[in-house]
């Protein structure tokens, strides 16, 4: 089989009873062109002298000036607003909009905005604040929506956890993400989790004050 590349210069090495080497190149000519212009630099004393590497990096006039077409996509920044913040300023444009379906189940953007609210100052009272971390292991639902607008609006950073993943990797990433609060739902359990498909009791108290700013912790994500 014969798979093309995406670089300009691939080296593919297959063991085997004899070593099999195949390269591929594509655009030779401009490779090897720019094989020259390193020798020139390299014989002009520019590699050990210069600062960046894109002084003498080897491309063409014609492809800078294409280079700087394609990078010319400066925008003028968003308002310097928080994804939940928005949300609220959308709450309180539309209350009775549609804002979350979940199968049968719908919620409007103002009760979203309410049952988020009551989630949050409950987290706030819990002593969660800016650059605390909440892990949330709830299914794609309503819950999983509301807590996380929750967590963003009590300040904190939220830490997904997919159910399915087995037992020793959550305990893992909550051992070494150490949250101040564990929020569950659906299948998923853990010791002192709050659940967030039960039903939620406490006053009403209003929207919490803006406790975020744009360079916080927002949320804290485990790789494979």
């Amino acid at each position: 089989a014969h798979e093309r590349t995406n670089y300009a210069l691939t080296l593919e090495v297959a063991p085997g009873d004899r070593l099999r080497l195949q390269l591929d190149v594509r655009g030779i000519a401009a490779v090897a062109a720019r094989g020259v212009l390193l020798l020139v630099a390299a014989a002009l004393d520019l590699l050990t002298t210069a600062d960046r590497l894109a002084e003498v990096w080897p491309v063409f006039t014609d492809e800078r000036a294409q280079l700087a077409r394609w990078n010319a996509t400066a925008v003028a920044p968003p308002p310097a607003a928080s994804t939940h913040a928005r949300f609220e300023a959308c709450a309180d444009r539309t209350p009775r909009a549609i804002a979350v379906i979940d199968r049968d189940r719908r919620l409007c953007y103002g009760e979203l905005d309410a049952r988020a609210d009551r989630l949050a100052w409950r987290l706030i009272d819990a002593g969660v604040g800016p650059e605390s971390i909440v892990a949330i292991g709830v299914p794609r639902s309503l819950e999983l929506v509301i807590g996380l607008l929750a967590i963003w609006k009590a300040g904190a950073a939220y830490l997904p956890i997919d159910p399915d993943y087995p037992s020793a990797r959550i305990g893992h990433m909550i051992d070494d993400a150490r949250p101040a609060v564990v929020l569950a739902g659906g299948p998923f359990t853990w010791p002192g989790a709050w659940r967030l498909d039960e039903p939620a009791s406490g006053a009403e108290r209003g929207r919490p004050p803006a406790r975020t700013h744009r360079d916080q912790l927002a949320y804290c994500i485990y790789t494979s």
